[in-house]
């Protein structure tokens, strides 16, 4: 199999000071690779003729055996150690600026739709390394909050960061609750009924945290049992499941399926991402169909021993 990425005979030199010489590198599609040397050694200089910054003194570079273009497109990117994120930026905020850079290049800002349809791709390309019910519903309050802000004409800097407050904080501190809560909810009603009467009670909950608060104030009180419902049942995960097998299959059988759950979550995620992002469909209708995810699970809990 031919490399994906070949450097042959690379060298950089800026006057008489050789960096790098000699330098021959052939790396496979899909392979991490990890560059390690002291302070002075030529790591950043070897990255920066790979990204098309600088070009080699001499010698050859090729990217799927064809020679590397001088400047770099979306078939190579870069994330900076430091000065590329912004630290004022949550890294969904990060995410989403590229998305808005692109779109809004001379005012490098989205309003409106416009703004809640980058909102949600910036999402998906975080969803991928959640669960479908975690990434798909739980976190999009944050979004109906900054919505229900702005509509009502709040500056959007000042709601990104009440929105921001609404989820991580009053809303997580439900869900904190919920995930002290299940341990004795699954010790008083049984592991089946507490999974299933909580996913029924997600699958309520989110339309109602949606369509119910017109104001921000209203959204504050509802979140908190919104956090408990959706995120509490995560924590049964890990007394549920090493209950489903023998003693020498506990661990083996408990990463299949949180692993398991994580692939199947995948497609889920991709289509949220798709969903949310679609300019004829209300944010607030997406996230409500979404919540039939916790239906799915509920109906599978069905089909499970006690």
């Amino acid at each position: 199999m031919s490399s994906f990425l070949s450097l042959r005979d690379v060298w950089v030199e800026y006057g008489d000071k050789i960096v790098l010489e000699r330098v021959n590198l052939e790396i496979e599609e899909g392979a991490f690779v990890s560059v390690i040397g002291p302070s002075g050694a030529g790591k950043s200089s070897l990255l920066r003729v790979v990204l098309g910054q600088d070009a080699p003194t001499r010698g050859t570079i090729t990217l799927d055996g064809v020679p590397l273009k001088p400047q770099c497109d979306s078939d190579r990117g870069v994330v900076f150690q430091r000065y590329s994120v912004f630290p004022h930026l949550t890294v969904l905020g990060n995410t989403l600026f590229g998305i808005e850079c692109g779109r809004a290049p001379l005012a490098g800002r989205l309003f409106g739709a416009a703004r809640r349809a980058a909102l949600a791709e910036a999402e998906e390309m975080l969803a991928a390394v959640g669960l479908g019910t975690f990434w798909a519903v739980v976190v999009a309050t944050q979004g109906l909050a900054e919505g229900l802000l702005t509509d009502s004409g709040v500056a959007q800097k000042i709601a990104s960061s009440k929105a921001k407050f609404a989820y991580g904080i009053i809303q997580t501190a439900g869900g904190g609750v919920g995930l002290l809560a299940f341990g004795p909810l699954c010790a008083r009603f049984g592991r089946r009924r507490a999974f299933i009467g909580m996913q029924l009670a997600a699958f309520l909950i989110v339309p109602i945290t949606c369509y119910g608060p017109q104001t921000y104030q209203q959204l504050l009180f509802v979140l908190p049992v919104f956090g408990f419902l959706t995120l509490g049942i995560h924590a049964g995960y890990a007394i549920y499941f090493p209950e489903l097998f023998p003693t020498h299959l506990r661990a083996t059988g408990t990463s299949f399926c949180f692993n398991g759950g994580r692939i199947l979550a995948v497609p889920v995620l991709f289509f949220s991402g798709w969903l949310k992002a679609e300019s004829g469909i209300d944010y607030r209708l997406a996230v409500s169909s979404l919540a039939v995810l916790f239906l799915a699970g509920a109906a599978v809990m069905l089909f499970l021993p006690e």
